[in-house]
């Protein structure tokens, strides 16, 4: 089977994600291999970072789904979600809210805007700061809904994401796909729950580990973190080309 596409997570799966924004680069070898794919199919980046973060770290894509599929960027040319133009005016007034209540300088507001700088969604993270009070994150929890708005959690992660509808990485590569006209068959590489609809919708699912636990990831076949880079570069010397027992994946 050769390989049209490569979708990819971001946080955890091109990249560390126990690390700061600022900080945050893809693994080292990522940026060669991904320009290596590309002479031969596709490579495009799904996350719930924005647009502004990801092509700051990885300018050389072909399409990035932004921010959990609200948004998708391909070329010069944005699409977003329907339905939500009018819930993009009140993330402003939870972001305004959960300054008020958060005291601790320490905790980090991602932004997470569109093309047009216009914000859709929030992080809060407070991995560097004090672990905030279960009624102070109760709180913002509750304004957030109160405000028609969808809150994801992920459990044991010291931060909670706020969209202006729920995410659905599914949909996005879905639509990417079609745009790009990708009629083969396609590989999605995440490490988290949240790309189990992106999963279901690929050829060729491969989850990403940290440690060796594997957390509710609906996938084919599993790798660990650091062998990334491996499967990428391993992927282009096959001119794209799937053969698993060329690849370094591993059991759980």
């Amino acid at each position: 089977m050769r390989l049209s596409g490569i979708f990819a997570d971001y946080d955890g799966t091109l990249a560390p994600k126990n690390i700061t924004r600022v900080e945050s680069k893809p693994l080292e070898g990522i940026k060669d291999s991904i320009d290596g794919v590309r002479n031969y199919g596709k490579f495009i980046v799904i996350s719930t970072k924005d647009y502004w973060f990801l092509v700051s770290r990885l300018p050389n894509l072909d399409a990035i789904g932004c921010i959990g599929g609200i948004e998708a960027v391909i070329g010069d040319r944005a699409w977003i979600k329907k339905g939500i133009a009018q819930k993009l005016k009140v993330i402003s007034k939870l972001l305004n809210a959960s300054f008020r209540i958060v005291v601790d300088p320490d905790v980090v507001f991602e932004i997470k805007a569109l093309r047009n700088r216009k914000v859709a969604g929030l992080c809060i993270d407070w991995r560097y700061g004090r672990v905030p009070t279960k009624n102070l994150v109760e709180k913002i929890k509750e304004i957030a809904r109160k405000l028609n708005l969808y809150v994801e959690e992920y459990e044991c992660e010291p931060f909670l994401d706020i969209f202006p509808v729920k995410p659905d990485k599914g949909v996005v590569v879905s639509f990417i796909k079609d745009v790009l006209g990708i009629n083969g068959p396609i590989m999605y590489i995440g490490d988290s729950k949240m790309d189990n609809p992106a999963f279901k919708v690929a050829n060729i699912s491969v989850g990403v580990l940290h440690g060796h636990s594997a957390p509710e990831l609906e996938c084919q076949y599993f790798i660990k973190f650091e062998n990334v880079p491996k499967l990428l570069s391993e992927l282009v010397n096959l001119k794209l080309n799937f053969d698993p027992s060329r690849l370094p994946f591993c059991r759980v």
